[in-house]
């Protein structure tokens, strides 16, 4: 804490937006990992549980498991069995749309990490010139040990500065080389799971029922025969 102190008061007034983006880079990466963690469900076996009620034509059961289901993958199920009686265009079509919807959840402010590394680099640079600034003007009647002083201490300024600046971009462009792999295998898994739930919807079509009975599609969608 005492070295931490040191490099902080050694680095003048610059570091506390440099401390800004640190503090942004934590609060980001914090934020994505949770977005990760809520979308989070049990995404394959959700599938073969589906797909055993879809064989046997039990999309209530379906439609059930899927609200009983926390994660992502559950909504995205939910949205295409929605339109499991429609037809096989209406199911593709609502596999997209529950994508389209909340695929952009995960992938949101994930660009922010490369603007704060931006910054951070910037705002290091803005320090090292006001340090060189501050150490080479020393001039006046001072004499020469104080225009010494002088000279180290805004040089130290200068160093400190874009060393917290970079270190604190590197931080955040692995932070965001970390996120977006984990985005992107999660992705992959929704996709493929969606996939794989409106293939089975639209293989299985003809067996649905819900309740006892097979409901009559309209073509706005479909209802309880009376």
């Amino acid at each position: 804490m005492a070295t931490l102190d040191h490099y902080f008061d050694r680095g003048g007034a610059v570091m506390y937006p440099l401390m800004l983006c640190l503090v942004g880079v934590f609060l980001l990466t914090f934020d994505r990992a949770l977005a990760l963690a809520r979308s989070h469900g049990p995404a394959t076996r959700l599938t073969g549980a589906l797909a055993s009620h879809l064989r046997q034509g039990d999309l209530a059961g379906a439609l059930a498991l899927c609200a009983a289901t926390p994660g992502m993958a559950s909504r995205i199920a939910q949205s295409i069995l929605h339109e499991g009686l429609t037809t096989p265009e209406r199911v593709h079509a609502a596999r997209e749309a529950a994508l389209l919807r909340e695929l952009p959840v995960l992938e949101a402010r994930v660009g922010w990490f490369g603007s704060l590394a931006n910054l951070a680099t910037l705002v290091g640079l803005l320090g090292s010139v006001t340090g060189l600034n501050t150490g080479f003007g020393c001039v006046g009647p001072a004499d020469a040990a104080s225009r010494a002083t002088m000279l180290a201490k805004g040089i130290a300024e200068s160093l400190t500065c874009t060393l917290a600046g970079l270190s604190i971009a590197v931080l955040a462009l692995v932070g965001r080389m970390v996120i977006q792999r984990r985005l992107d295998a999660r992705s992959a898994i929704l996709r493929a799971e969606a996939a794989a739930v409106a293939n089975l919807a639209v293989a299985y079509r003809a067996r649905l029922r819900l309740g006892g009975a097979r409901p009559r599609v309209e073509g706005t969608g479909y209802r309880r025969p009376t």
